[in-house]
């Protein structure tokens, strides 16, 4: 046991603590205790001195007034008695020195001189001197000596003190520490905590119940979590029975969805197709309605003709073609070739127009080119000019550094569309027309906006709902077909990939276009959306 009392980490903390704090104690009481004695030796050594002093002078200066020789050298050899006192010698001054003992040299030895005077009546007669040597070397071993012993005795003593302490210490504490450290490291949870020890009211045995207390704690924490752990696995069972329904239901829900996407794609196809026959026919309508009224009158012009040179031919088989009649039959015929003439430019127009509707993306080439630049050459460079006796004026606004990666022409024929359309159906009491187009743009989003206004007559709801519909026009009465906002309307959203809407206005026509700044950006932005689109459909 007592092994086991030292060899663990607190037996060994224990142990050096102890002796440290003994050690601490003994050196402090040691240096106390010894000064203590070199204070009660040079005591003893000022006594020596004093007693020689007021003890050996007079007797000295007696007996060396009376010259007795031996009397002198007792006393000397009683002052060599004295502690510390190694040499002590009388001078007389004349030749005689009586000494007892050797005389040291060097600092650890101290001289005290004393005058011998012997008195006689009243006179005073100086006889010599005595000399006194002590040795501080002796008090200086004397004090070793008791230092060796106490040091000694302290250190036996405090050693044996702190074994009894530690082996009192590791029978109240250490013992039971260690059975609680083994209990804690591989002992059962299911086994109580007890030390082989009385019973008896004090820490130890607080800390024992304690340690039991969150035993029992423990275990019934284990219990509960093994029930909540048993339970939780029940519901994560449950909880999978559920979302394997779940995914099967689901599953077959996607499937019908898809089934019934299926289906709305095939409907919407068929009604693109349908609506895009129904265009088709409607503009086939158009077409032949517009072409059949100039060809028409051909026609009729042809006719007439005919009938003029019959007549011609018929009164010169008669004779009775004379020049005036001759004359008049010409002017009719030169009448109806100009109204033929005239009639087939406009069909050879309106075929024309009709042909620039079916746009061909790769009329126009894609370039880089500034915005302002593109403002300024529509407008004729912001001056104002003269239509029909009405001062026109084109005001522009872009950011000087906008630039756009686009087609240019078409964005150009766009732009004199709309100014054409303001003109010709803008202002039918006339006046003078103010236009402002302004462009804003979003880098991020990669597209610019072109509003576009002007101070007309604006646009009548009813004519907005129709405005970008081929053949549809207000001014049929003075030959406009009803081609060119249709025209526009193909141009922004086919060639230009952006869109155009007719905005509500209390003041003049208003319009909007978005269009992207950069189309090949744009392009591969839409093949991405495609591929993901497609990809979110094979999944």
């Amino acid at each position: 046991m007592a092994k086991q009392s030292w060899r663990g980490a607190l037996g060994r903390r224990l142990l050096l603590q102890l002796l440290l704090f003994s050690g601490g104690l003994t050196l402090l009481m040691t240096a106390v205790v010894l000064w203590s004695d070199y204070r009660k030796e040079l005591g003893l050594r000022d006594s020596a001195v004093y007693q020689i002093e007021h003890g050996y002078l007079p007797s000295l200066a007696q007996s060396l007034w009376k010259y007795d020789d031996q009397q002198i050298l007792s006393q000397l050899d009683g002052i060599l008695n004295f502690p510390f006192v190694v040499c002590a010698a009388v001078d007389s001054g004349e030749s005689l020195r009586l000494q007892r003992g050797e005389a040291g040299q060097g600092p650890d030895f101290a001289d005290y001189r004393f005058p011998l005077l012997y008195r006689q009546g009243e006179r005073e007669y100086s006889l010599g001197e005595l000399r006194v040597t002590l040795d501080n070397r002796l008090i200086y071993e004397n004090v070793y000596e008791r230092t060796m012993v106490i040091l000694a005795s302290q250190f036996i003593r405090a050693l044996l003190i702190s074994a009894f302490i530690l082996l009192l210490v590791n029978r109240l504490i250490t013992r039971h520490l260690r059975r609680m450290a083994t209990w804690a490291d591989g002992s059962d949870m299911h086994e109580s905590l007890a030390l082989a020890r009385p019973q008896a009211n004090d820490e130890l045995e607080r800390v024992t119940q304690a340690i039991n207390y969150m035993r029992r704690q423990i275990l019934r924490a284990m219990e509960q979590r093994d029930d909540a752990l048993q339970e939780l696995g029940e519901v994560n069972a449950g909880l999978e029975r559920r979302i394997d329904q779940r995914t099967v239901e689901l599953s077959q829900a996607v499937t019908e969805l898809n089934t019934m996407l299926a289906e709305l794609k095939d409907t919407q196809q068929q009604l693109v197709e349908s609506e895009k026959m129904a265009q088709l026919g409607g503009l086939v309508a158009g077409v032949a309605h517009e072409l059949n009224t100039p060809l028409g009158i051909c026609v009729t012009a042809r006719s007439y003709i005919e009938d003029s040179l019959a007549l011609i031919r018929e009164r010169m088989k008669d004779g009775t073609l004379d020049r005036r009649s001759f004359s008049e039959l010409l002017n009719s015929i030169t009448e109806g070739l100009m109204m033929i003439d005239e009639n087939l430019n406009r069909s050879h127009r309106l075929v024309r127009t009709f042909k620039s509707l079916a746009v061909d993306r790769t009329s126009d080439y894609r370039s880089e080119f500034s915005l302002r630049e593109l403002l300024q050459d529509v407008s004729g460079g912001g001056d104002s000019f003269d239509i029909d006796g009405s001062e026109c004026v084109i005001s522009t606004s872009a950011p000087a550094e906008l630039k756009a990666l686009s087609c240019r022409n078409t964005l150009h024929t766009i732009l004199g569309a709309l100014i054409g359309n303001s003109i010709d159906h803008g202002y039918p009491q006339g006046g003078d027309i103010h236009i402002q187009i302004t462009v804003t743009a979003d880098q991020a989003l990669n597209q610019m906006t072109i509003d576009y206004r002007d101070d007309g007559a604006g646009i009548a709801p009813e004519v907005r709902e129709h405005i970008f519909e081929p053949f549809f026009t207000t001014g049929r009465q003075r030959g406009k077909t009803g081609l060119g906002m249709h025209l526009v309307y193909n141009l922004v959203t086919h060639i230009l990939a952006g869109d155009i809407r007719v905005m509500a206005s209390d003041e003049g026509a208003w319009m909007q276009m978005v269009i992207p700044l950069d189309l090949n950006l744009h392009d591969v932005q839409r093949q991405s959306r495609n591929l993901k689109l497609v990809a979110g459909g094979h999944q």
